[in-house]
């Protein structure tokens, strides 16, 4: 406990501090407009349709170039680390490049491990149809489904855990020196990474997942209980205005709009900041275990591409 509590506080003694991480916060502020805006797509809103379409679309393109930054700026953090610097590193727009670069490393892990989980799903789709169909539509056979069906769910979610810190230490070794090798593209890396941190690495994992849920869980509270003050004051001021001959429904739907926005972007922020600390640790590992054998790494890459030409 004492290790993340210094790994925390390490995250707020950079230079100029405070700006720093107020305009980290603020980076999500578009993305999580977006996303707010998203949930009014809805036939439940279906006057209001074009107007939040156009709203999202904006807030669409606007959002790239703070996505970019946020990718750049997590790889800059990463390899600052590596290289013994503590903190987080100080705003640079050299990060939108440096995120926009990356985007081919991080499409690749993202189809590697979307595409083996998506044919796990489909198989399991296929069970649950199976078993309703088999069953005959009553409630016994349907709970029973849907029961398989979340389960088989559920239990999808434990390899993503596994993997996920060993596939972040692919994206550190990208970040070495933000240079391109066969070696980042190869899907069994993960599982060389495994052999030799396996233990050290879901030991960070665990304690992390921990964390996030105890920062996350009182996160969502204290948002949900300003959450729901605000939109009661807002209900109130909107109850008012419907009094007199004023249309308030735009009003209230972008001022729903506005606050989910800003709680959005302070939970992304609050979960960027346990993704730092749980990277901290995690780098750690990577430079006692990996870094060290990363030439032979490579050099085993390139003997198996020879080898299969």
């Amino acid at each position: 406990m004492k290790k993340i509590l210094e790994t925390f506080k390490s995250l707020y003694t950079c230079e100029d501090s405070g700006k720093t991480h107020l305009t980290l916060a603020l980076m999500f502020l578009l993305p999580s407009l977006l996303g707010a805006s998203i949930q009014f797509l809805d036939k439940d809103f279906a006057e209001f349709q074009t107007s939040v379409i156009i709203m999202a679309l904006i807030f669409a393109a606007l959002s790239i170039i703070p996505i970019l930054f946020l990718i750049g700026y997590y790889l800059r953090f990463v390899n600052q680390r590596l290289s013994g610097e503590k903190g987080i590193p100080t705003i640079d727009w050299g990060s939108v490049t440096r995120g926009a670069k990356a985007i081919p490393l991080y499409l690749v892990w993202a189809l590697y491990v979307a595409i083996p989980f998506l044919v796990y799903f489909f198989i399991l789709v296929a069970v649950f149809g199976g078993l309703f169909l088999v069953g005959g539509a009553n409630t016994l056979s349907l709970i029973l489904s849907f029961f398989i069906l979340m389960v088989g769910a559920f239990l999808a979610l434990i390899p993503v855990f596994i993997i996920t810190p060993f596939i972040m230490e692919v994206y550190f070794m990208y970040c070495e020196n933000f240079e391109y090798h066969k070696t980042l593209f190869n899907p069994l890396l993960p599982f060389k990474f495994m052999k030799k941190a396996f233990k050290d690495s879901m030991l960070v994992a665990l304690k992390y997942l921990a964390v996030s849920l105890v920062v996350n869980t009182a996160f969502q509270f204290i948002i949900g209980l300003l959450f729901l003050i605000i939109i009661l004051f807002g209900a109130g001021i909107v109850i008012f205005l419907k009094a007199s001959t004023f249309d308030s429904s735009p009003l209230f739907i972008s001022l729903v709009i506005l606050i989910s926005g800003l709680f959005g972007m302070f939970s992304a922020y609050a979960s960027q900041i346990v993704g730092f600390a749980y990277s901290d640790n995690l780098i750690e590992v990577y430079k006692e275990k990996i870094m060290s054998t990363n030439e032979e790494l490579v050099s085993e890459t390139q003997n198996e591409i020879s080898e299969a030409e």
